[in-house]
């Protein structure tokens, strides 16, 4: 009798047990699912962290000594909107520990960038010649400029990458706390 009751005992024992990972599993699986709702129900709008301006440069240098000079210069500022991609994050990237949530951050990306054309600066130098060529062919000295001002991304190395990173994660663990506080948790970028 004392071995049946043992045995039952165990089994009883085992099956809080396995009730209770399955629980705390489907817990933990929750609000992983919850945090990245919230996270992508962020308008993209609001994930821009940084504004940078720069000069942007483009130059021409064509023609030769038969049909004379054909070149330009065109300066621009630019900006563009730094920011996190929240839409990338999957469930792999959130750990869970009761309410305690540490997401990690991907990385940051150029979200937009544009030409501040107010800023606009242009210089051509072109003879006769290349001017009546450049009409011929339908093309414009101006135009290829801004093209090229507009197409030319700016280049960052990691470094640039990874610190704009931690910036980011900074500012982030300080301000949006209040996002995940109706749902009582406490949430940690990294």
């Amino acid at each position: 009798m004392n071995a049946l009751k043992s045995i039952v005992a165990v089994l009883l024992l085992g099956a809080a047990v396995a009730l209770t990972v399955f629980i705390v599993s489907r817990t933990e699986a929750a609000i992983r699912r919850v945090t990245i709702e919230i996270l992508r129900s962020i308008p993209r709008m609001f994930l821009v962290l940084e504004t940078e301006k720069q000069i942007s440069v483009a130059t021409v240098d064509d023609g030769g000594w038969l049909l004379g000079p054909r070149s330009g210069q065109a300066t621009a500022t630019t900006r563009s909107h730094w920011g996190v991609d929240f839409q990338q994050v999957e469930s792999k990237d959130v750990d869970v520990a009761g309410s305690d949530v540490r997401v990690r951050m991907p990385d940051p990306t150029l979200l937009d960038r544009a030409l501040d054309y107010s800023t606009l600066r242009l210089i051509t130098k072109r003879s006769g010649f290349q001017f009546a060529r450049d009409l011929a062919r339908g093309r414009s000295l101006e135009r290829e400029l801004l093209d090229m001002l507009a197409s030319t991304p700016p280049e960052y190395t990691p470094d640039d990458i990874r610190a704009r990173r931690m910036t980011f994660i900074d500012r982030l663990n300080r301000q949006a706390a209040a996002l995940f506080h109706a749902k009582r948790l406490d949430v940690e970028f990294y």
